[in-house]
């Protein structure tokens, strides 16, 4: 799952934050086949398949694993960053429609996919939902910070820790009444 979020947004999502750029869509793929990201899963699908994957316990896994760890102080650094560059004077339409459907409208998009797929395990299921209802991401701002361009008042760098910051205050309250209504029963 979290493989699939990943390729889906260095590809997909690349796409999207270059074509606020104004650029030609074939510029704007060629940025989005520029990302190592969608080299390194084709080349893990292919040691998949030819059954090369190194062992777990293996050097290389653990410096693959060291390396991945590390990924995540980098990105609270960035996230850091960025939100100090907040001012308080954003978009608060664009952040609260942003955050809006981050926050409301994703869970229940979640809800209605899981519905329609038929989930086995309950359990999956929720966390599905949970997964999609969660704060924008600190990779968001990372991509838009990469592959947008200023084209209003505010950059969209702004636009999007705004929306970050307000989506991860917002959701102790949202995603407390969405655990509560998982738990509960009232929602699968």
């Amino acid at each position: 799952m979290t493989a699939l979020q990943g390729v889906l947004l260095y590809t997909v999502g690349i796409y999207i934050a270059a074509r606020g750029s104004g650029g030609s869509p074939l510029a704007d793929m060629r940025r989005v086949f520029g990302v190592p990201l969608v080299y390194a899963v084709v080349v893990a699908l292919a040691l998949r398949w030819l059954g090369a994957v190194p062992p777990t316990d293996s050097t290389v896994m653990q410096t693959l694993e060291l390396l991945g760890n590390a990924s995540i102080p980098v990105m609270l650094l960035i996230l850091g960053i960025q939100l100090s560059n907040v001012d308080g004077n954003s978009d608060f339409q664009s952040v609260g429609i942003a955050s809006g459907m981050k926050l409301l409208l994703a869970p229940v998009v979640a809800f209605a996919a899981v519905l329609a797929v038929g989930f086995q395990n309950q359990t999956v299921a929720r966390v599905v939902v949970l997964l999609l209802a969660t704060p924008t991401g600190v990779t968001t701002i990372i991509l838009v910070g990469a592959f947008s361009h200023q084209t209003t008042d505010h950059s969209p760098s702004e636009l999007v820790s705004a929306t970050v910051f307000l989506t991860t205050v917002v959701s102790a309250l949202t995603v407390t009444v969405l655990v509560w209504l998982l738990q509960a029963g009232l929602m699968l």
